[in-house]
Protein backbone atom coordinates (compact mmCIF):
# COMPACT_ATOMS: atom_id res chain seq x y z
CA UNK A 1 0.00 0.00 0.00
CA UNK A 2 3.21 2.42 1.06
CA UNK A 3 4.37 2.02 -2.89
CA UNK A 4 1.21 2.25 -4.68
CA UNK A 5 0.46 5.76 -2.45
CA UNK A 6 3.57 6.93 -3.41
CA UNK A 7 3.36 5.93 -7.02
CA UNK A 8 0.38 8.06 -7.28
CA UNK A 9 2.05 10.52 -5.23
CA UNK A 10 5.04 10.74 -7.24
CA UNK A 11 2.83 10.86 -10.98
CA UNK A 12 0.72 13.94 -9.70
CA UNK A 13 4.01 15.61 -8.85
CA UNK A 14 5.86 15.07 -12.12
CA UNK A 15 2.67 16.20 -13.85
CA UNK A 16 2.33 19.25 -12.39
CA UNK A 17 5.11 20.22 -11.12
CA UNK A 18 7.89 18.78 -12.73
CA UNK A 19 9.61 16.96 -10.35
CA UNK A 20 10.29 13.66 -9.20
CA UNK A 21 10.52 13.31 -5.30
CA UNK A 22 12.63 10.30 -4.00
CA UNK A 23 11.13 7.38 -2.36
CA UNK A 24 12.95 8.07 1.16
CA UNK A 25 10.64 5.39 3.09
CA UNK A 26 7.32 3.69 3.79
CA UNK A 27 5.85 3.64 7.05
CA UNK A 28 4.51 0.36 8.37
CA UNK A 29 0.61 -0.50 9.34
CA UNK A 30 0.70 0.17 13.26
CA UNK A 31 -2.64 0.00 15.47
CA UNK A 32 -0.27 2.36 17.96
CA UNK A 33 -0.86 5.16 15.40
CA UNK A 34 -4.50 4.85 16.31
CA UNK A 35 -3.71 5.00 20.13
CA UNK A 36 -1.54 8.29 19.82
CA UNK A 37 -4.14 9.88 18.30
CA UNK A 38 -6.65 9.00 20.41
CA UNK A 39 -4.28 10.40 23.19
CA UNK A 40 -3.16 13.66 20.70
CA UNK A 41 0.33 12.30 21.53
CA UNK A 42 3.00 12.01 19.09
CA UNK A 43 3.84 8.60 17.84
CA UNK A 44 7.65 8.95 18.50
CA UNK A 45 6.79 10.27 22.33
CA UNK A 46 4.00 7.24 23.04
CA UNK A 47 5.68 4.51 21.55
CA UNK A 48 9.10 5.26 20.48
CA UNK A 49 10.12 1.67 19.68
CA UNK A 50 6.88 0.93 17.40
CA UNK A 51 7.73 -0.17 13.79
CA UNK A 52 5.56 3.23 13.03
CA UNK A 53 7.70 5.40 14.81
CA UNK A 54 11.11 3.28 13.18
CA UNK A 55 9.97 4.50 10.52
CA UNK A 56 9.72 7.97 10.93
CA UNK A 57 12.62 7.95 12.32
CA UNK A 58 14.37 6.43 9.08
CA UNK A 59 12.13 8.99 6.95
CA UNK A 60 13.48 12.13 8.48
CA UNK A 61 16.58 11.14 8.83
CA UNK A 62 16.81 10.40 5.20
CA UNK A 63 14.89 13.88 4.66
CA UNK A 64 18.15 15.57 6.23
Amino acid sequence: LGEKTYDVLRNVSVNFLGYEPPLLGIIRHDERVKQAIQSQTSMLTRFPNSNAAVDIDVVAKAML
